[in-house]
């Protein structure tokens, strides 16, 4: 919008500007200059206000979009540590008894 409302105002500039002796012409060039005067200011300040929130939210979005792959990054070194996600680590401990006098074998599992 603001791209457009900006060649509106240049073009009614330049045709207000660009009238020449011929009377015709100069109503003409005068009506659609103004015209085009009349259609730019409304984009430019409708226009304007949007693209600055656009940038404002560019910077935003990006932000969160960093910290996003810094939490996904930080989530796969977890799991890459802990083992892949659906695995089950199985560990055989050795295990001794002192109050019973005994001692044997422990199966941990951990999902």
């Amino acid at each position: 919008m603001v791209g457009g409302g900006t060649l509106l105002l240049i073009g009614g500039i330049y045709l207000i500007r660009s009238a020449n002796d011929d009377a015709i012409d100069a109503i003409t060039s005068s009506y659609f200059g103004v015209s085009l005067l009349i259609v730019s200011i409304p984009m430019c300040l409708i226009g304007i206000p949007v693209f600055l929130y656009n940038i404002s939210m560019y910077g935003v979005r990006l932000e969160h979009q960093n910290k996003r792959d810094e939490y996904q990054r930080s989530l796969d070194s977890y799991n890459q540590r802990r083992g892949t996600s659906g695995s089950i680590k199985m560990s055989l401990l050795p295990s001794l008894d002192f109050f019973n006098g005994g001692g044997g074998l422990n199966l941990l599992m951990q999902f």
